[in-house]
């Protein structure tokens, strides 16, 4: 059965050595994260750089800025938006795993107090019992740790720290971005350069 690749060699179209391996050159190592990309994009346009990243780093260091410029009662402000979230979040998760743990002892019970109608039957019961058990033991685990209000100055701070970590990230992730698409460039180049068909092909 033809794939993508052979598709329009299986179809009779005049299909040229370079183009065909300039096609079969997407599915190398070099492009396996450009693979979704049709094939009628040319290959050279897939070795530039995702600017993905590069415009990232710019909202990450305007969050920076943002930040940086929030005065005490702004900070103070923030500070308890997030923490009122925090613990809305944490009392809708202490209710729903309380919910939980009762559904479970209530089936446990329930199972507890059947009795099997054969011995054969008992294997069920005792894997029954397990299952109820095993996720009970999860259930009544001590739980998280409440949140905890921080003052306006140690949340900015905390704030500015993740924003910075998001920059770091960002920038290193561009730079690392614009290497593989350097290095994806010359491998293209070499492979082009070694086809002696490909001078004038529109698939680069």
């Amino acid at each position: 059965m033809p794939t993508a690749y052979t598709a329009d060699l299986d179809e009779g179209k005049d299909v040229s050595f370079a183009n065909f391996a300039l096609t079969c050159a997407r599915a190398t190592g070099y492009f396996m994260a450009l693979r979704e990309e049709p094939l009628s994009v040319p290959i050279l346009t897939l070795v530039e750089p995702s600017p993905y990243h590069d415009e990232q780093l710019q909202k990450a260091q305007a969050e920076v800025a943002r930040i940086a410029a929030w005065d005490d009662a702004e900070s103070d402000r923030r500070a308890r938006l997030t923490y009122d979230r925090a613990i809305r979040d944490y009392e809708k998760y202490m209710a729903d795993r309380l919910a939980r743990r009762q559904r479970y002892e209530d089936m446990l019970a329930q199972v507890t107090a059947w009795t099997p109608p054969t011995p054969d039957h008992e294997p069920l019961k005792d894997f029954m019992v397990r299952q109820l058990e095993d996720d009970l033991k999860d259930l009544n685990r001590a739980p998280l740790n409440p949140p905890k209000l921080l003052d306006g100055a140690a949340y900015k701070q905390q704030q500015l720290r993740l924003a910075h970590q998001n920059v770091e990230y960002h920038a290193e992730r561009a730079e690392l971005e614009k290497e593989r698409a350097r290095e994806r460039a010359e491998w293209v180049k070499v492979l082009h350069q070694s086809l002696p068909e490909a001078s004038g092909t529109t698939k680069v």
